[in-house]
C-alpha cells in the first residue's frame, strides 16, 4: 500500500475526516466559480457581457425558452433595432413576457416551444414566470413535481424560419432546461445551409433527465461544420471536446459559432 493510501485510510477514522470533507466541499465550490461552472449570475457568467459585445451587429435573434423576456429585454436596451422573436410554451409567463413587449413592434413574442418536430407536447409547468418550466420533467432525477401539466404548442426553427421567410438569422440563444439538444435538431436545414451566425445554449443536470450529452452537442455542431466554444465572464474559449473534462453536467452556457471569424469580428475575445 502506497504512503498516500495509507494516510487516506488513517485519516478516514479520525474526526479530522469530517473537517476534510467540508474543506473539500468549499474548495469543489472555488474551483467551479473559478471555472465558471454552475454560474447562474448573467452579470458575472458572461451573458450580459456576450449582449454587450455583440448586440450591434445583431439584426435578427430568437430568443427560445425566452421566459420573462430578461434576455430579450437587455439585447434590445443595446440595439433597438434589433428585431427579436421570442419563444415561452408558458401560458402564464408568456402573458407577462407579451405585457412586457407591448409597444415595441421589433419584439415579437409566440406562447409556443421550440423542438425538432412541430406538434403538441406535455410541458412541466412550475409556476408562474418560473426558470424551472420545461419539456423536460425532473420527477425521476430530484423529484420536483410541476404545479400543472399542460399542452403546448411546439415548432421547430427550420419551420418558423420558413414560415416568417427569415434567410438569415445572427443569433439563437436557447434555454430551455434541457431541452437544447431537440430545438438543435430542428434547426438541421438551417445549420446545414450557415445561415445561423452564432448559438447560445445552456447545458447542465437537466441533460441528465433528457438523456442528452454534450458530446451529442458537439458531434452536431461538427457534422455541420459550426465551431464549439465555453462562455466565460469576458471571453469565450475554444472547445476541443474530452469526456472527462467537459461531461461534468454542471451548469455553463456554450456558444456555437458558423466560423471563428464572426467573432473576432464581432468584437468577442476568444482565448
Amino acid at each position: 500500500m502506497d504512503p498516500q493510501t495509507r494516510a487516506a485510510l488513517f485519516l478516514a477514522r479520525t474526526p479530522l475526516h469530517s473537517l476534510l470533507r467540508w474543506g473539500h466541499r468549499k474548495l469543489d465550490r472555488y474551483i467551479d466559480l473559478a471555472e465558471n461552472w454552475n454560474n447562474g449570475d448573467e452579470t458575472l457568467n458572461g451573458e450580459a457581457f456576450l449582449i454587450r459585445s455583440v448586440a450591434a451587429h445583431l439584426s435578427v435573434v430568437l430568443d427560445i425558452g425566452a421566459n420573462v423576456g430578461n434576455w430579450s429585454a437587455a439585447l434590445i436596451e443595446q440595439n433597438p433595432k434589433c428585431r427579436v422573436f421570442a419563444f415561452e410554451p408558458s401560458p402564464a409567463t408568456h402573458a407577462t413576457l407579451k405585457k412586457r413587449a407591448e409597444g415595441r413592434a421589433q419584439w415579437r413574442v409566440f406562447q409556443a416551444g421550440m423542438g425538432d418536430q412541430e406538434g403538441v407536447l406535455s410541458f412541466c409547468d412550475y409556476g408562474d414566470n418560473s426558470v424551472l418550466s420545461s419539456f423536460v420533467s425532473r420527477e425521476a432525477s430530484i423529484g420536483l413535481q410541476p404545479q400543472r401539466r399542460l399542452e403546448a404548442p411546439v415548432t421547430t426553427v427550420d419551420a418558423f424560419l420558413a414560415r416568417e421567410k427569415l434567410d438569415l438569422v445572427d443569433f439563437v440563444k436557447i434555454d430551455t432546461e434541457g431541452y437544447e439538444m431537440k430545438v438543435l435538431r430542428g434547426m438541421k436545414q438551417a445549420l446545414k445551409s450557415h445561415r445561423i451566425g452564432l448559438i447560445q445554449f445552456e447545458y447542465g443536470g437537466t441533460w441528465l433527465d433528457a438523456g442528452e450529452t454534450l458530446s451529442k452537442a458537439n458531434d452536431w455542431f461538427k457534422d455541420h461544420h459550426y465551431q464549439l466554444f465555453r462562455l466565460y465572464p469576458d471571453h469565450v474559449s475554444p472547445v476541443e471536446y474530452d469526456c472527462r473534462k467537459h461531461e461534468c453536467f454542471k451548469y455553463s452556457n456554450f456558444l456555437a459559432a458558423r466560423s471563428s471569424s464572426i467573432l473576432s469580428d464581432w468584437g468577442v475575445p476568444v482565448r
